[in-house]
């Protein structure tokens, strides 16, 4: 098996390379490494296993690198503890299927503070103020506009309480995966408050 990807996005030099050179390392995304926007997080991920997955599939749906450890786990057999990989999720079964199943929501943050959460489409930026810099509260459609360039805030509140809620959940119990025994090892402070 071989698995080509990167860690982050294009790294924050990509607005002087658009200037100088008129190159968009990121593309249209929004955002470079070290923030939450899709410019920061969205790699290539591409997966070579002549025994294990047929070619030439492609898959639209998210999956984090930390998902490596369950898939991996998977593929040999192994069964994960309670007490780690609190965040992997396994995609091994997409190797043999032709869907990915639903992911549990992923939680992204940046290098000035600012946190979000992403649930199938649905992206919800948390607000907040570090480093004198401010990151507006905003909900984006990533299927519709994968750039981040409309906020629906407004729009749908209760999609925006419901993420607010997985992520006071996630955050406070220091895990995505519900069967994991850890939690979170400080007190919590929710940033949207």
């Amino acid at each position: 098996m071989i698995i080509f990807s990167s860690d982050n996005g294009a790294e924050k030099t990509y607005v002087q390379r658009i200037k100088m050179y008129d190159h968009f390392s990121n593309k249209d995304l929004r955002g470079g490494k070290r923030q939450v926007y899709e410019g920061g997080h969205r790699v290539p991920f591409f997966v070579s296993w002549p025994n294990g997955i047929k070619g030439g599939r492609t898959c639209d749906s998210p999956v984090n690198q930390i998902d490596l450890f369950a898939t991996l786990a998977d593929i040999v057999g192994d069964k994960m503890l309670t007490n780690e990989a609190e965040d992997s999720v396994s995609f091994a079964d997409f190797f043999k299927e032709s869907e990915l199943a639903k992911r549990l929501p992923m939680i992204h943050h940046s290098i000035d503070g600012a946190f979000a959460i992403r649930e199938d489409k649905w992206k919800l930026v948390f607000g907040s103020k570090a480093n004198d810099k401010k990151v507006t509260m905003a909900l984006y459609n990533l299927e519709d506009d994968l750039s981040e360039s409309k906020n629906l805030i407004d729009e749908y509140p209760e999609i925006v309480e419901n993420l607010q809620k997985q992520a006071a959940t996630i955050i406070d119990g220091g895990k995505t995966r519900p069967e994991c025994i850890t939690e979170n090892d400080s007190d919590v402070k929710y940033w949207w408050k």
